[in-house]
């Protein structure tokens, strides 16, 4: 898979995730984080 791929459907599951479960309502501040694992 290339890259450009990956990150459109990682993308598009994370914001089926989010609006599926209504994790956020509109106007909220939301802070995300990511880590290199090292």
């Amino acid at each position: 898979i290339c890259k450009e791929c990956f990150y459109s459907a990682f993308e598009e599951e994370i914001h089926d995730v989010i609006v599926g479960n209504q994790l956020f309502k509109a106007g909220e501040r939301v802070a995300i984080a990511a880590s290199g694992g090292k």
